[in-house]
């Protein structure tokens, strides 16, 4: 049956025309032979030769009025001639039909078959696989049902034939559900779910899948498939699941069952096809879903996808095998078996003899009495990732299961927020209600459960326990919010109560310091001469601007705690071109009056809490013969509590002035006048973290987190969201669009908190621009946003290891999504320069510095100006030049004096004195990379990356001197439309 779209319009030329009543006409031209059914159902069938078209058929017009009586009419004129048409099959799906009239139209088969496809044709398809139904004939063998559609829901044949060979490979498996409860145990006398395979040669056997047979015979180990050439397919078991002795598991009717499928070719030529359906042999019910403890939608988040886009791969399984619920088919209970048959057992553990010391050589079939690869056992550990305590021997063996090294996996939130997986699913639940030692023991790899404790393992607190029985005893770990209550994703200051500051733990990097010195109301930092000595009593902090007071992570809040919101109204300049910002923060919602500043009885903004946020501005100055560039390159704060200190009337540095109408402040930077070049102004709240000078608003009046007033450390913080906005809201005031913190928290849940940096202070995305601009450098390394965060999040990809801040140790990060989809972070068009707001914005953005001033120095121990770790490009103790500034004196370099006029010099005769007005520009000899190339080059660092960049005038730690007089012609190829264009390239 052929579909035609276009019927409406095109099928009255494939019907007679009729005369008003006359004489003959002239006979028409004559054409195929067609013959017109009317199906009684509002349609015609028309039939030429081979050719059946069913159409829609018009309507019957409404009568008109009789007329009188009237003479015999005359002859009518000649009738028309016929259309002629003829149809073509071009033998891919499509057939075209071709009409005199000059009518052409190519109309799809309904039914395609996979074998007349071109391979582009096969790339779009984008098949589905769904599970019609499952039958459980008395041969114990059972068949699935299946129907395979493309991507516009038509059904594809020929998908059976490749199914030997480099071909097309279809596996499939059926299991069964064992429940467990801590009063009916289940398997391996857990009081959780267990799937138990029936592929399994016997109940002491691992359990995988079985291939397909496509000949229709049968074939041991094999099942048979057959096409029924209406895109439906049956597959038969070749396993006897009611065959005891040779399967996993006893075969029970009234247990709930799954079949597995899994249909995908070598290199991905379609997407491949996953599918599986739960139900009970017994009465057929449907239960797909009903058994679920995860949410697939939350993996994806953070994942982007497992499933393999046409003719590439992804992470897992290359992609092949992507829906969770299929999992189960392989990484089961059973997999504490050897394919032979006998148990496997606990790898030798080889050294330490303390938790977190504990080594093991050669592969990890069993911890803890768990087979690692069952699903529930693998997806914690995984995800637990470095923090997990029984560690492999690499030195010694692959030390891993599978050469999965699921210990070094780095995990993008805190991992206690259980319920960013387990949501929304039918037993969501499940992860707080269905104690058992095979969840908890995944994680809590140091916990033994058996006495006495293997070596490097702790008891159980509650001593040993042979089965699950008691896990959700009262007195345990049952009862409301008891498994919730330990896992409050709430990270603990991050104090070192012991040793002295600076110090080296590990060889890597530094850790100066910071104490606060009560005796002396301020805080001080350590020093290789003075180092500072760490106690119980007088903590101290890695650095000023670590966090000091507990934080919670994930918009987790704390029972009892107050949650925070800022409300930003506008930002704009006064009269004096002074910028402001006019907002309020709300408490639980209702608005917060600061009330006046009392040092004795109103000390703080807030009752309960000490500190503030801050109100931080950034802009954009001329820079680098750039008059109004579009990224930002100035930026100036003040500490909310500060200017509300200083009052309403303040004449110097800030003033805060509330509006007793609306509820809200205006703060007034007082301090900072914009020139009339500057651009881009946008101001938000929030931002502040050091605790020298402008401590985090934190909340101090809860029990749970005691705060010490002496030492400045403890408290709760409950990160607020920044709020910002732009003095303008079309594009010439705002600068552009690229990426979304929705987007960010995908997978971080909350910017800043475990892994925790900024203490969770600095939170938004688009707005890490305001700080990490393109002058920023730090080791040698460009800091700039799109540099470090590609870098960041690239680490495990890049050649050369990204060693900036050094504790961070961003190389070892572990990028959990797809890292070419781009769309994880960024807007669409905002990464690939394909919507006007990036293209226009090429020209006027700014070349990302990475080195400037001097004292790089290599030793990572030794005192040094820039600090740790720097960068490989960079050679130590040279001297680079002096950066962009807004401020001071310069003797050297040049100074921007007007859009239309040349840079002046500066020299030791004529120094310039640099301002907003007239910012001085950083020297020639400052290292530079090109804007697109800065991105590129933060992922893409192989040499011969490289020299393709500058091949096409990309510069690269080039000298800004020379790379200010080429041009990168990245878009030249790279642009919308062309033939490597961005978002072509990252599919």
């Amino acid at each position: 049956m052929l579909r035609f779209p276009f019927l409406a319009a095109g099928a009255a030329g494939l019907l007679l025309t009729v005369a008003c009543d006359g004489d003959q006409g002239k006979a028409g031209v004559t054409g195929d032979s067609c013959t017109v059914v009317d199906n009684d159902d509002g349609t015609l069938t028309i039939t030429c030769g081979d050719t059946v078209v069913t159409v829609p058929a018009g309507g019957q017009g409404t009568p008109g009025d009789s007329g009188p009586p009237g003479d015999p009419g005359e002859a009518g004129p000649p009738g028309e001639a016929g259309i002629s048409c003829t149809l073509v099959d071009n033998n891919n799906g499509t057939k075209t039909i071709t009409c005199t009239d000059g009518t052409t139209i190519t109309v799809s088969d309904a039914l395609k078959d996979y074998n007349q496809l071109t391979d582009a044709e096969k790339a779009a398809l984008d098949p589905t696989l769904k599970i019609i139904k499952v039958d459980f004939p008395s041969t114990g063998k059972p068949v699935i049902t299946m129907l395979i559609t493309d991507r516009n829901g038509n059904p594809v044949t020929g998908m059976d034939s490749l199914t030997s060979g480099a071909g097309l490979t279809w596996r499939a498996s059926v299991l069964k559900l064992v429940v467990g409860t801590p009063s009916a145990l289940g398997v391996n006398g857990a009081a959780i779910d267990t799937w138990v395979s029936y592929n399994a040669a016997n109940a002491t056997s691992s359990a995988s899948t079985e291939s397909a047979n496509s000949s229709g015979t049968a074939t041991a180990g094999q099942g048979t498939l057959i096409d029924l050439g209406d895109g439906t397919y049956t597959y038969t078991f070749d396993k006897n699941i009611t065959d005891e002795a040779n399967a996993g598991t006893k075969y029970e009717a009234d247990k709930t069952h799954r079949v597995v499928v899994l249909a995908y070719k070598s290199g991905n030529p379609f997407r491949p096809m996953d599918a599986w359906m739960d139900l009970i042999p017994q009465t057929g019910s449907d239960e797909t879903g009903k058994n679920e403890k995860i949410n697939q939608d939350s993996c994806m988040k953070c994942h982007s996808d497992f499933k393999a886009p046409a003719n590439a791969t992804a992470a897992f399984h290359s992609g092949t095998r992507y829906d969770v619920g299929t999992c189960v088919a392989c990484h089961n209970d059973q997999r504490r078996f050897s394919s032979s048959g006998s148990p496997n057992t606990e790898p030798t553990m080889t050294a330490g003899t303390t938790p977190g010391t504990v080594k093991w050589s050669g592969n990890a079939s069993v911890i803890n009495g768990e087979a690692v690869i069952n699903m529930p056992v693998f997806i914690h550990k995984i995800h637990m990732g470095e923090e997990l305590r029984l560690k492999p021997d690499r030195a010694n063996g692959s030390g891993q299961y599978s050469a999965v090294q699921y210990d070094e996996v780095t995990y993008a939130q805190d991992v206690r927020n259980c319920e960013k997986c387990h949501n929304t699913a039918a037993k969501a639940d499940n992860w707080e209600t269905g104690i058992s030692r095979r969840a908890c023991g995944a994680c809590h790899d140091d916990i033994s459960f058996v006495s006495p404790a293997p070596v490097g393992r702790k008891m159980h607190s509650g001593l040993a326990q042979p089965d699950d029985t008691g896990c959700s005893a009262a007195t345990c770990h049952g009862g409301a919010g008891k498994v919730a209550g330990y896992h409050e994703p709430v990270a603990p200051p991050n104090t070192i109560t012991s040793g002295t500051l600076p110090d080296s733990p590990d060889g890597q990097y530094r850790r100066m310091g910071w104490q606060w010195d009560s005796v002396n109301n301020k805080g001080v930092s350590g020093t290789v001469a003075s180092p500072l000595t760490c106690t119980l009593s007088a903590p101290c902090l890695p650095s000023a601007n670590s966090n000091a007071a507990w934080m919670a992570a994930a918009g987790y809040v704390p029972t009892g705690a107050a949650q925070i919101t800022y409300d930003v109204s506008a930002v704009k300049l006064d009269a004096n071109k002074n910028p402001q910002i006019v907002f309020k923060l709300k408490k639980d919602g209702t608005d917060v009056d600061f009330g006046t500043y009392d040092a004795t009885n109103k000390p703080e903004l807030l009752t309960g809490f000490v500190g503030s946020p801050s109100a931080y501005f950034a802009y954009t100055l001329p820079q680098d013969g750039i008059a109004a560039p579009v990224d930002f390159n100035a930026t100036t704060s003040k500490y909310i509590r500060t200017c509300w200190i200083n009052g309403p009337s303040a004449a110097t540095d800030c003033k805060l002035e509330k509006d007793a109408t609306t509820g809200y402040y205006t703060l007034t930077v007082l301090s900072t006048t914009l020139p009339s070049t500057a651009k881009f102004l946008t101001g938000g709240i929030g931002y502040t973290y050091s605790m020298s000078s402008t401590q985090p608003l934190t909340q101090t009046d809860l029990t749970g987190f005691p705060y010490n007033a002496t030492t400045k450390i403890g408290g709760l913080i409950v990160p607020a969201p920044n709020v910002w906005k732009a003095t303008g809201t079309n594009s010439s005031s705002m600068r552009r669009s690229i990426v979304e913190t929705a987007r960010c928290n995908n997978c971080h849940d909350g910017l800043g908190v475990t892994p925790t940096y900024h203490s969770g202070q600095r939170n938004d995305g688009p707005t890490c621009s305001f700080c990490h601009n393109p002058n920023r450098v730090n080791s040698g390394w460009a800091v700039n946003a799109k540099d470090i965060i590609h870098a960041i999040h690239g680490g495990g990809k890049r050649n050369v290891p990204f060693t900036w801040h050094g504790e961070i140790k961003a190389w070892e990060v572990t990028y959990p999504g797809v890292l070419n989809t781009c769309t994880q972070c960024h807007v669409p068009g905002g990464y690939d320069f394909s919507v006007s707001s990036t293209a226009n914005n090429v020209p006027n953005m700014l070349y990302s510095y990475a080195a400037t001033g001097s004292g790089y120095d290599p030793n990572p121990v030794a005192p040094a100006t820039v600090g740790p770790f720097i960068s490989p490009y960079v050679t130590p103790n040279t001297a680079y030049g002096s950066g962009y500034t807004t401020s001071g004196t310069r003797t050297v370099g040049t100074q921007y004096t007007g859009a239309n006029t040349a840079p002046a010099v500066c020299s030791a005769g004529s120094p310039c004195t640099c301002s907003q007005a007239n910012p001085c520009f950083a020297e020639d000899t400052t290292l530079v990379h090109s804007p697109i190339t800065a991105a590129c080059g933060a992922c893409h660092d192989s040499t011969i990356a490289q020299n393709h960049f500058k091949a096409f005038g990309g510069s690269y730690y080039a000298p800004r001197g020379t790379a200010l007089n080429t041009q990168e012609q990245c878009l030249m190829c790279h642009g919308k439309g062309k033939i490597a264009a961005i978002a072509e390239v990252h599919k």
